[in-house]
């Protein structure tokens, strides 16, 4: 049996049998002499390839180091981007807030006007300050400016 030549390498060997009834099977020679050490004075091309080998696995290090640093950084910017949507929600929801208020005392100093209106100014030019209601009934219907141009 000829084996390649590997400098610095050990090499195992299995032995396939088969028994009388014609099953294989594997096995691992049990005795010392089955590990056959390989000479230490490989060639030039064996350097090459161990040489080789090694960049590979350089290169899959910093690879592996780079993609880890990248997911953290991507992790970490994932984090923030929630926060700032959470945050820009938040924000939305009181300029929501803001906005009804803001409608609310608009319309309430619409009111305020009409009262005023109606008690000082319609009894002054004659008109009884007890007849129309149209004030509250207008007072439904009032749409804020800001509303009305949106």
């Amino acid at each position: 049996m000829h084996f390649p030549v590997m400098s610095g390498t050990l090499f195992l060997v299995r032995v396939r049998t088969c028994n009388s009834a014609g099953e294989m099977s594997d096995q691992a020679l049990s005795s010392a002499e089955t590990i056959i050490p390989f000479p230490n004075n490989g060639d030039a091309l064996d350097k090459a390839g161990h040489a080789a080998c090694d960049l590979v696995q350089q290169a899959a290090g910093m690879a592996e180091q780079k993609a880890q640093h990248i997911m953290g950084v991507a992790h970490k910017l994932s984090l923030q981007l929630r926060a700032a949507e959470d945050r820009l929600a938040a924000l939305q929801a009181e300029v929501k807030q803001y906005r009804d208020r803001a409608d609310r005392a608009e319309k309430w100093l619409h009111r305020v006007a009409i009262e005023i209106e109606h008690k000082f100014f319609a009894s002054s030019n004659g008109r009884n300050s007890q007849a129309p209601q149209a004030p509250t009934a207008n007072l439904k219907t009032y749409e804020p400016k800001r509303r009305q141009s949106s």
